[in-house]
């Protein structure tokens, strides 16, 4: 508004048009220095509503600057008693103007107003400054207010004021604007914010600010107009003024003290209402200082902890935390604060009065001015030990899978292993080919269970190559011209670095038997790493017979060796089942050019069926128990056999299969 009437005066100076001087015709005009000290003021305000930045700020500060200094030298001129030519230098204004002693020169009270407002501005933007903008403001707002006031009266300056320009009503209306706008620049509104928002107590304030701003300006008025007519005096007519203030102010007071008595019924219905749901509520409500005491708590207090409220409240809430728990209790909670959260959640034990602890589960928030904490707490004891007990088996997991990593990075580390040797027996010479590398643990735990532990635990790949190396070191003890067979696992037979790095320079040819102890996901991998490791490693398949997937092995990795399950050797020489799936697996053996051995054979009679089948290559305790290398470096290749072994059949396989054909026929009808 001041920068939009500023702007108009100074178009009616330039078009000579008096009509936009006064806005009124007939009054006294707004001088041209007036006029541009509001549009400069009015700016400055804008800019410093919506200063975001100290930049902002000080640029917003340069035309209330100017106002000021603009203002204070025309007022100079007051002081000194000299023309500085400043009055009209842009317009020219003829002497003998109404209510203008000095021609186009703003009055000395505008020059007042300005340097009241212009600070005002400044200072409003100030955190530590905004204390003294509402004195300022209200002189401003005074001195215009007395002007309006005159005109209102049509009275005339006092003789002090009177051989000075006056201040035109546009002018004094455009400041009353002005200073009510400025305040609105103070954090919160100054004192005006008790009259702003759409609360009860502001509308209340309103009306009592209208009314007693309006009552008094209408009643003056009438009275002299009453005097003016002659129909009462002077005295009486302020006794009528005064009675009338009275009736019209009395009726306003007691207005408003319904509205504020109706407000306040309701007010206190529903703090009734409220008191009677934090009475009744089962959880804990709870209302806490900055200081760090309770101020009010709910009668579920005692219930849950035992203590009278006025316990609680006497001391400081943290006592009854349990120690182990205060520190983590504030770094939960700053933690959410920094992650901007304005309600609160955290779990803490409080001690009650039988000196046990229960666990409370809590929401708070703070006040708006950070003076006091409300909170609701809830007992989840009974959860919280449920949940220790359904968590029970799991800690107890947890902490035997650390007992079992310690136990295995032990035992790589210390070396709690070695390796014994199992001959691999030519049956019809009776000569060792081979060694099957087996480890044994120092602890005596089964070779099966670490290896299926070591892997649970993510380290078996880890324990797997220790063992290989500790094999492979032991194997230089065993006869020459005898090929190795170690167990390895899918996974690290995928791995050609590792496992590569693991054979080194090995002192004769290698069999890696594929264990069962984990899937495997894809055989192309395997096929490739057996090429990439050379010529004199081969690859041989466990367990054949003993499932579906190991016949898939025997069929997608086509290795060069087919062990026989021993759960087909046990009783394979009275069993006829057992024979036909063994003279299957021969069958597939001669056609995929590869050698079978039989693993497991305990007795002469399992030796004896086995050879008249054909299997050319065995192993078990009837040959040799695993041992160490140096027994069988001492015994050399020749394992004595119980029988005389030949490479005739005594029995035509295809005879025997169709015998259990014919019988499961049989059985069948």
């Amino acid at each position: 508004m001041a920068v939009a009437v500023g702007i108009m005066v100074l178009l009616g100076w330039l078009l000579g048009l008096d009509i936009l001087k006064s806005i009124v015709p007939g009054l006294l005009t707004m001088k041209v220095n007036t006029a541009l000290a509001f549009v400069l003021l009015g700016l400055g305000s804008f800019l410093s509503a919506r200063a975001s930045t100290a930049r902002d700020r000080r640029i917003a500060v340069l035309p209330v600057a100017a106002a000021m200094v603009l203002a204070a030298l025309v007022g100079s001129q007051y002081l000194i008693g000299r023309d500085l030519g400043i009055d009209q230098w842009l317009f020219y204004e003829a002497p003998g103007q109404l209510g203008t002693v000095h021609p186009n020169r703003m009055s000395p009270m505008t020059v007042i107003c300005f340097l009241l407002v212009g600070p005002g501005i400044i200072l409003a933007t100030i955190h530590r400054a905004t204390k003294a903008v509402p004195a300022l403001l209200v002189a401003a707002l005074s001195l215009a207010g007395l002007n309006v006031f005159d005109f209102v009266f049509d009275a005339s300056a006092p003789a002090m004021f009177a051989g000075y320009t006056q201040m035109a009503l546009t002018t004094a209306l455009t400041m009353i604007v002005v200073g009510i706008g400025t305040m609105g620049l103070v954090p919160g509104g100054g004192f005006l914010q008790a009259l702003t928002g759409p609360t009860t107590s502001a509308q209340l304030a309103r009306r009592l600010m209208f009314a007693s701003l309006l009552v008094p300006v209408l009643l003056a008025w009438l009275r002299l107009q009453g005097e003016e007519l002659g129909l009462y005096g002077t005295r009486y007519g302020i006794s009528l003024m005064a009675l009338a203030t009275f009736v019209l102010l009395a009726f306003v007071i007691v207005r408003s003290s319904r509205t504020s008595q109706r407000i306040e019924t309701a007010r206190q219905a529903l703090t009734e209402e409220r008191d009677r749901f934090f009475d009744v509520s089962i959880d804990l409500l709870a209302t806490a200082s900055a200081d760090g005491y309770f101020v009010r708590l709910n009668p579920a207090w005692t219930a849950a902890l035992g203590y009278e409220l006025d316990e609680l409240r006497s001391r400081p809430f943290v006592e009854f935390v349990h120690p182990d728990d205060v520190a983590a209790t504030n770094i939960e909670a700053a933690r959410q604060i920094d992650e901007g959260q304005s309600v609160l959640s955290f779990q803490n034990r409080y001690r009650h009065r039988d000196g046990s602890y229960r666990w409370l589960e809590w929401t708070s928030s703070p006040s708006a001015d950070g003076a006091l904490m409300y909170a609701v707490a809830r007992d989840v004891t009974e959860r919280k030990l449920e949940e220790e007990r359904l968590r029970a088996p799991a800690l107890g997991l947890a902490r035997r899978r650390a007992e079992a990593v310690d136990r295995i990075e032990s035992t790589i580390e210390t070396q709690a292993f070695g390796a014994v040797y199992q001959p691999i027996v030519d049956l019809s010479t009776g000569s060792a080919v081979g060694y099957e590398a087996l480890t044994r643990f120092t602890d005596g735990c089964r070779p099966d269970l670490m290896f299926a532990t070591a892997l649970e635990c993510g380290l078996g790949i880890k324990l797997e190559t220790a063992t290989l190396a500790a094999a492979l070191d032991g194997a230089r003890g065993l006869p020459p011209r005898t090929w190795l067979s170690l167990n390895v696992s899918p996974p690290l037979l995928a791995d050609v670095e590792t496992l590569g790095s693991t054979l080194g320079l090995r002192a004769r040819p290698l069999v890696l038997e594929i264990t069962e102890h984990e899937t495997i996901e894809a055989y192309g991998p395997l096929r490739e790493a057996v090429l990439r490791l050379g010529p004199d490693v081969r690859l041989a398949v466990d367990d054949a017979g003993a499932g579906v997937a190991n016949f898939h092995h025997l069929v997608e990795l086509r290795p060069d060796f087919v062990k026989i399950d021993v759960s087909l050797v046990r009783g394979v020489d009275t069993d006829l089942s057992r024979q036909a799936v063994v003279a299957g697996i021969l069958h597939f053996a001669a056609a995929a050019h590869c050698q079978v051995i039989a693993e497991g054979i305990e007795t002469d009679a399992e030796l004896a069926m086995l050879t008249e089948l054909g299997v050319a290559l065995g192993q078990g305790y009837l040959l040799g128990r695993p041992a160490a290398a140096e027994t069988w470096s001492h015994s050399g290749n020749q394992v004595p056999l119980p029988h005389a072994a030949g490479p005739m059949l005594r029995v035509e396989r295809r005879a025997v299969v169709r015998e259990v054909t014919r019988r499961e026929a049989h059985k069948a009808g």
